[in-house]
Formats: structure tokens, C-alpha cells, sequence
């Protein structure tokens, strides 16, 4: 039993760092800078907001692994 929430602990790490590392920063390079950027559009904000939700649901249960690991061993 114990493998088995180390290993979905595991799995949940691994997506998590993957998700904050594929997320589009807000100023990304001399574009961010001077305030430009081709990629305000509506569809690449709202791409933006639903990883924002699954990251927020991924953080979640990434602390609630952390807790029933640390209660169970």
C-alpha cells in the first residue's frame, strides 16, 4: 500500500513540475518589456487560465500526498 501512494506521489510530482514548466511567463523577453507580445490573444489566455486550474488541482493534491505519505510511514 505504501509503494503504491509513494509511486502516485511520484507521478504527481513529476506532472506538476512539467506543468510549471511548460506555463508561458507574462513578460517573457524585450517583447514583455516594451509591452507587445502577439500572444495576448483570447485563446492562448484562456489556454493560460485552464493550466492555471489544473496546476491549482495538481499543487492540491500534490500536499495531500505529502500529508497521507507522511501520516502513513
Amino acid at each position: 500500500m505504501a509503494a503504491i501512494l509513494v509511486f502516485l506521489h511520484v507521478v504527481v510530482c513529476v506532472v506538476l513540475i512539467g506543468l510549471v514548466a511548460l506555463m508561458q511567463q507574462k513578460h517573457e523577453g524585450i517583447s514583455g518589456i516594451m509591452g507587445g507580445g502577439a500572444q495576448s490573444t483570447r485563446g492562448i489566455k484562456g489556454m493560460d487560465e485552464g493550466m492555471r486550474k489544473f496546476i491549482n488541482y495538481m499543487s492540491i493534491a500534490f500536499f495531500l500526498s505529502c500529508i497521507i505519505n507522511s501520516l502513513l510511514t
